[in-house]
């Protein structure tokens, strides 16, 4: 595994504001007071790809630390083929980076260093197998790395 940035505390309620949508109270109602590792798990307990959409609108401080767990989830020898959230995070990712680039600039350094794990493991996913379908994701993580270096500073 990665090392993953320090957080002091878990996110608040008001972290996870987006919208005031149902998405977003869905994801405070499961995942308020929980750790990373809970959102971890979720991606064997449940649909990978959905649990990954659970943090498409949230605030982007709790992003930031719910995503790490998409992240640990990856690396993991049972996330073999799970090009759905493989593809997923990169996507995710680089829009959330571009929106909030000050609030997610905390988990820039890793993103980048998880980025470059990415491509050094692509086959594991057989993202060239499935470009026809996902386009070109060895790019997206090339792009989100840039993306992330630039942020970091």
């Amino acid at each position: 595994m990665l090392d993953e940035p320090i957080f002091e505390s878990l996110p608040t309620s008001e972290d996870f504001y987006y919208d005031g949508e149902c998405d977003e109270k869905w994801a405070r109602e499961h995942y308020l007071g929980k750790d990373i590792e809970f959102a971890r798990k979720r991606y064997y307990t449940h649909c990978s790809l959905s649990v990954l959409h659970d943090w498409s609108h949230v605030g982007p401080l709790a992003l930031r630390f719910y995503i790490l767990g998409a992240c640990r989830y990856l690396q993991e020898a049972g996330a073999r083929d799970d090009i759905d959230v493989y593809n997923g995070l990169a996507n995710l990712l680089l829009r959330k980076l571009i929106e909030h680039p000050k609030e997610l600039a905390f988990i820039a350094a890793y993103v980048a260093e998880f980025s470059q794990w990415a491509l050094k493991n692509h086959e594991k996913f057989r993202v060239i197998e499935h470009e026809h379908i996902y386009g070109d994701v060895i790019q997206k993580y090339r792009d989100l790395q840039k993306l992330a270096e630039d942020l970091k500073g």
